[in-house]
């Protein structure tokens, strides 16, 4: 008897399956749609916004501080190009002035590793390759 009471309260007419099966499908329809232009969205602008850190090999823009003379070894002084991309790149952006971004030169690579966000990034190659033009007309 209890069985077959629990029989015909799982009686569905193929017009509620039916109905059932369409709210399901809107369901995950509103959820993909909401991931799309909810979440993705939030990431792809989140990366946008998130410092990335790049090298850049600069040995041809940096001079030698030739420091034989007093019987130290030979340098690289990065401070003029350091200078020059912190007062053309977004100025506020720097470390010095409270900003994210960070420039640091190595001398055994003669290369820059900044910190900075992927537009600034992107300024900087157009600088330093504006810089390297500039070398080659002298």
């Amino acid at each position: 008897m209890v069985f077959g009471r629990i029989r015909s309260m799982f009686r569905f007419s193929l017009h509620t399956l039916l109905f059932a099966v369409l709210l399901i499908a809107l369901l995950l329809t509103g959820f993909r749609i909401g991931f799309d232009r909810g979440w993705a969205a939030g990431q792809e602008k989140l990366r946008q916004e998130s410092n990335v850190t790049r090298t850049y090999v600069v040995g041809d823009l940096v001079e030698e501080a030739d420091r034989k003379a007093a019987g130290l070894a030979t340098s690289v002084d990065f401070a003029p190009l350091i200078a020059s991309i912190e007062k053309t790149i977004d100025p506020t952006s720097w470390e010095n002035v409270g900003g994210p971004g960070c420039i640091q030169g190595y001398a055994v690579t003669r290369s820059l590793v900044v910190t900075q966000l992927p537009a600034a990034h992107e300024e900087i190659v157009v600088l330093l390759e504006s810089l390297r033009r500039d070398r080659l007309r002298r």
